[in-house]
């Protein structure tokens, strides 16, 4: 217990340290997203001891935009993800983590899409951006087909967005 409340502050701590800087740079050098996002995440896993990614694979990860879809076991997907995949990737993620100070400016300047679930119209207006954007080839695009994290480990059901 005490060891997950101390994680949650590092993370809060790096949240603070690295992004109020990316938010600075991003806006300058647009390109330096990749480099920051991966610092952000590979430094809560380095705080996530025991924690162990084994990345096996990624050479049949083609070189142009992919889409990639994962299960959302738990907190450790996203950081995991971002942190070893190979190309420059954007989350597709729920809108109201855009409202998180500096985190959620992060992940606007940084280009993820964030999807108003509960305003149908607008979901698929920014998947039809997110689909334009990868046929553009700028960045791969990482997605939880179950929409939410699940709580018991098993596989929820596919949200049809994503799709």
């Amino acid at each position: 217990m005490m060891r997950a409340v101390f994680v949650r502050l590092l993370v809060f701590v790096y949240t603070l340290a690295l992004g109020i800087p990316a938010i600075l740079i991003m806006w300058f050098y647009p390109h330096a997203v990749i480099f920051l996002t991966r610092a952000y995440f590979r430094l809560i896993l380095a705080t996530l001891r025991g924690v162990r990614i084994e990345v096996v694979g990624q050479e049949n990860i083609p070189a142009g935009p992919c889409i990639f879809l994962s299960n959302h076991q738990s907190a450790i997907d996203i950081p995991a993800l971002s942190a070893n995949l190979p190309l420059e990737t954007r989350f597709l993620a729920k809108r109201e983590l855009g409202f998180i100070p500096i985190f959620g400016w992060a992940m606007f300047l940084a280009g993820h899409m964030l999807i108003d679930r509960k305003n149908a119209q607008r979901a698929k207006a920014s998947l039809t951006k997110a689909a334009e954007r990868l046929r553009k080839g700028k960045a791969s695009l990482i997605a939880f087909p179950e929409g939410t994290r699940t709580r018991d480990g098993n596989l929820l059901p596919f949200k049809k967005g994503v799709f």
